[in-house]
C-alpha cells in the first residue's frame, strides 16, 4: 500500500476538517427549521438577499479591475466579470494558494498579464480586505458620541494613510537594495496615495454590502432582534462577515475558509446580536448558501459569455 506523503495528508485533512464543520453547521442549521414558518414572503427575502450579495460580487469584480488600474492595467469590467469568479472557483481546493494561481492563468492567457504582476495585485487585494477590515470592525465598535467619536473616526481614517506610508518607505527601501527579486515590487512605485485610498474605500463599501445582506439574514430568521436597519448594525454585521473572511483565509487547507468561517459567524452573531446558537448555526449557514448561489449566477454568466465569444470566433 502505498504511503500518503505530507501534501496528500494535508490535502486530505482540509477536506475533513472542513466538510466536517460545515456538515455540523448544517446540521444545526437544518434542526432549527422546524421553528422557522417558510411563507412565500420568506422565500422572496432569500431571494432578495441573494440579488444583494450578487451586488456585493459585481463590487468584488469592480474592486479587481479598481486595483489591477491601480498597477496600470487596464481591462474592461465586461471581460474582468467573465472571468473573475470562474478562475476563482479552485480555492475550493485546500490551500487557498490554488485560487490565485487559477486567477494568474486567466491573466496571463487570456489578458497577457505576467504571473508575478497578477501575483503582486492578489496579495494587494488580500492587503486592502484585510485594511479595509479592520477600519470596518473599529468603526462598528466605537461606542463613544461626541468629540471624542470625531477624535476616533479620524483615527480610523488615518490607520490606511499610515500605512501606505510604512508600505512606500518599505519598497523604496527594498528597490534601492541588493534583493535579487525586488524587480517584482517595481510595479508598486506608480501607487500614489489617491490610488490607495480609492482601493480602501470601494473595498470598504463591498464589505458593508456583504454586512446588509448578513443583517437582512439575521432578521429573517431572527425577528425578534431588537436592533433595526441601521448604520451601525450593518457596520457590525459586515465586521462579523470581516473577521470570518480573515480567518478563513489563513486557515490555508481548509477550501475557501469552508466551516471555519461559518462557526466564526456562528459565535459573533451569537455573542454580539444575542441570537441563540441553533439560530445562529442557521443564518451563517443560508448566508454561506446564498453566497455561493450568487457566484453561480456569476459563474453562469462567465459560461455562457465565453460559449457565445467562442461561437463567435
Amino acid at each position: 500500500m502505498k504511503r500518503l506523503n505530507a501534501k496528500q495528508i494535508l490535502y486530505l485533512l482540509g477536506l475533513v476538517l472542513g466538510a466536517g464543520l460545515f456538515v455540523y453547521q448544517l446540521g444545526l442549521g437544518i434542526g432549527s427549521l422546524k421553528s422557522i414558518n417558510f411563507q412565500w414572503g420568506i422565500i422572496w427575502q432569500l431571494f432578495g438577499i441573494v440579488g444583494l450579495l450578487s451586488l456585493a460580487l459585481l463590487l468584488q469584480n469592480l474592486d479587481w479591475q479598481i486595483v489591477l488600474r491601480g498597477l496600470e492595467i487596464k481591462i474592461p469590467f465586461i471581460d474582468v466579470s467573465k472571468g473573475y469568479v470562474y478562475s476563482f472557483l479552485p480555492r475550493y481546493i485546500p490551500g487557498s494558494v490554488w485560487g490565485y494561481l487559477s486567477r494568474g492563468e486567466w491573466m496571463k492567457r487570456e489578458h497577457g498579464v505576467s504571473y508575478s504582476l497578477t501575483n503582486l495585485a492578489s496579495i494587494l487585494e488580500i492587503l486592502i480586505t484585510f485594511v479595509s477590515g479592520l477600519m470596518v470592525l473599529a468603526l462598528a465598535f466605537t461606542q463613544t458620541t461626541g468629540t471624542e467619536l470625531v477624535y476616533r473616526v479620524c483615527l480610523i481614517v488615518l490607520l490606511p494613510i499610515i500605512i501606505w506610508f510604512v508600505i512606500k518607505l518599505t519598497i523604496k527601501r527594498i528597490t534601492q537594495s541588493n534583493w535579487h527579486w525586488k524587480h517584482l515590487l517595481t510595479p508598486l512605485l506608480v501607487v500614489n496615495l489617491k490610488t490607495w485610498l480609492v482601493w480602501i474605500i470601494f473595498y470598504s463599501i463591498h464589505l458593508i454590502v456583504e454586512g446588509l445582506g448578513l443583517f437582512l439574514t439575521i432578521q429573517l430568521f431572527w425577528p425578534e432582534i431588537v436592533v433595526g436597519i441601521n448604520i451601525g448594525s450593518i457596520l457590525i454585521s459586515a465586521s462579523i462577515f470581516s473577521l470570518g473572511w480573515m480567518i478563513g483565509l489563513m486557515v490555508i487547507f481548509v477550501p475557501a475558509g469552508l466551516g471555519v468561517r461559518e462557526v466564526i459567524v456562528t459565535g459573533l452573531i451569537n455573542m454580539v446580536f444575542g441570537v441563540n446558537w441553533e439560530i445562529s448555526a442557521l443564518i451563517a449557514t443560508f448566508f454561506r448558501l446564498n453566497y455561493m448561489i450568487a457566484e453561480m449566477a456569476w459563474l453562469l454568466w462567465g459560461v455562457l459569455s465565453k460559449g457565445i465569444t467562442w461561437k463567435n470566433r
